[in-house]
């Protein structure tokens, strides 16, 4: 029974993990057909918000691709607020399907991994403050994906309150440095001949997307090895 409940929890950790990598290829060959879209309809910012929420809620998306696109589509200021709305409301989505999904196997499955225990104690921590902070590192870090994360923190049963506001604390960042890029690479496509310096700037902020999330990733070892 314990080794049925863990197999089932692994299964579903693939598949949370491949399947926004499939769906983010799928968004890329077709974009010449919806991406003009979001700004020709009156009702595209909604639209966006909708179809995020549910594409990365449902593990379908990775946040970080909508965020490009809400920079891409709307620019810096409403693509960021649009593309951070949309994040924590599929992150509301993805805890409540994925808790309903891995019901009580969750333990089993912790319980057979050292890094998992770890995470999972650190996650629910010895206040709502701690475990918000571990929340915001897992959002930051490249430990795992998006629906990954989701997966873990539902599984931990981690209370909604803190889960969100970690969520939202952690994505703010990331949201305004990727939809930054997008409505710089919206402009540089605009440009008969793009100057060097734009995807220079593309370059850097893509890069410090990945620093943040080494930081993140750092302070989270460390905050977790305490519990090992």
């Amino acid at each position: 029974m314990k080794g049925r409940a863990s197999a089932k929890l692994s299964g579903l950790a693939v598949v949370v993990v491949v399947l926004p990598f499939v769906g983010a290829a799928a968004l890329a060959s077709t974009q010449s057909s919806w991406l003009p879209w979001l700004n020709e309809t009156p009702a595209g910012k909604a639209l966006f918000v909708g179809a995020a929420i549910g594409l990365c809620g449902l593990a379908c998306l990775p946040p970080q691709i909508a965020s490009l696109i809400g920079g891409y589509a709307y620019g810096r200021g409403p693509g960021a607020a649009l593309a951070l709305s949309a994040f924590v409301g599929a992150a509301f989505l993805g805890y409540g399907l994925l808790r309903l999904v891995a019901g009580p196997s969750w333990r089993v499955w912790i319980e057979n991994r050292e890094r998992m225990r770890a995470l999972h104690q650190a996650l629910l921590g010895t206040d709502a403050r701690t475990t918000t902070f571990v929340v915001a590192l897992l959002r930051i870090s490249p430990v795992m994906p998006f629906s990954g994360t989701n997966l873990l923190i539902a599984s931990a049963r981690v209370k909604a309150l803190p889960y969100l506001l970690g969520s939202a604390l952690g994505f703010a960042p990331l949201a305004v440095l990727t939809t930054s890029a997008g409505a710089t690479v919206a402009e540089l496509h605009l440009m008969d001949r793009p100057p060097v310096e734009g995807w220079i700037l593309v370059a850097l902020l893509v890069l410090a997307v990945l620093g943040l999330g080494w930081l993140a990733k750092s302070r989270l070892a460390r905050h977790v090895t305490d519990r090992v």
